[in-house]
């Protein structure tokens, strides 16, 4: 290959989303940042004037307006209050322009031996007002954990959804882990409900998933309730051994329909429960609160092409 050759076209640095963002910043603090580099530095040395302006050019969706961005006395080590007063809701984020580009694809989901399946925004929102509803029917409230034991599947992003819209924890483990590996993450949180499969299918073959179910459940003696989704199939699934188990459609059956409402909360309200690894003990739990996990434009696409588990929560925020 010729190395010499020129590109056709090489896209400015004034094209992009974060040059728009340093002109915001220096037309609104009378500063001349020329450079991202500077930009930066900017960041690093006024963090909280910078966390600011992102809020506010980000045009966060917001009931309550802040008080106070960051208490600057405060040390990291002190694990400072951001955005203090705020009340916002990190679904109704994600699901405010559903209804303005209602019949735009929300999802693309394709999984080994499916066919992909294109989920519009109107039938995210859908879905998730359905889940939500249900969810609240056997008892989740804010501040109570949902689990997802879950392959990356459209599921986990409409379950996600529908437990932050009403203020509870969401957290995930991928269909990969054993028994031990699933109940050493999840005892820690104690969910109250679990979302997951009968199946998975990899390298051309499925892999039944219920035996391991059945031992999560079993060493998870607060559930309420088991959500299992036939994910390799429409086949008959006996879930008689599995206490408070009731099939997807059947949970939300009687809420299709619902209308969808978001929990106001404070920016620092728990939003997600990540792990470590576990590879020097017992995986430690990671809690991120409802801050900006992606950023993207309305026609961006995002590629998850890994488990949940190392992903946790497949979520953007588009503005």
């Amino acid at each position: 290959m010729d190395s010499s050759r020129e590109p056709l076209w090489t896209p400015r640095g004034s094209h992009t989303n974060m040059d728009t963002f340093r002109e915001r910043v220096n037309d609104r603090h009378s500063l001349s940042l020329a450079s991202y580099q500077e930009l930066w530095q900017w960041s690093v040395d006024q963090y909280h004037l910078f966390w600011e302006e992102f809020f506010l050019h980000s045009r966060i969706l917001h009931s309550t307006a802040y008080e106070e961005v960051v208490d600057l006395s405060k040390t990291v080590a002190d694990v400072p209050e951001w955005f203090r007063g705020c009340r916002m809701n990190y679904a109704e984020n994600l699901l405010q322009h559903a209804a303005a580009h209602g019949g735009k694809t929300a999802i693309i989901t394709a999984g080994e031996g499916q066919t992909p399946r294109h989920i519009s925004f109107s039938q995210l929102r859908e879905r998730v007002a359905a889940i939500a509803a249900a969810l609240s029917a056997v008892g989740v409230a804010k501040g109570d954990v949902v689990a997802g034991y879950l392959p990356n599947s459209s599921l986990a992003v409409e379950a996600m959804l529908a437990t932050a819209s009403i203020g509870a924890i969401w957290t995930s483990t991928s269909p990969d882990f054993g028994v031990t590996g699933v109940l050493d993450r999840l005892t820690q949180v104690r969910p109250k409900v679990i979302f997951s499969v009968e199946a998975v299918r990899y390298n051309a073959k499925t892999h039944d998933h219920l035996n391991k179910l059945i031992n999560v459940v079993a060493g998870l003696p607060e559930l309420k309730r088991v959500i299992l989704f036939p994910f390799c199939g429409s086949r008959d699934i006996d879930t008689s051994r599995i206490p408070n188990c009731v099939m997807f459609e059947d949970f939300v059956k009687g809420h299709k329909g619902s209308e969808l409402r978001f929990e106001q909360l404070p920016f620092s309200h728990p939003l997600f429960i990540m792990y470590s690894s576990g590879t020097t003990g017992t995986p430690k739990c990671m809690v991120h609160c409802a801050g900006v996990s992606h950023t993207c434009t309305p026609s961006s696409y995002l590629c998850y092409y890994s488990s949940p588990f190392h992903l946790s929560s497949p979520s953007l925020r588009c503005f």
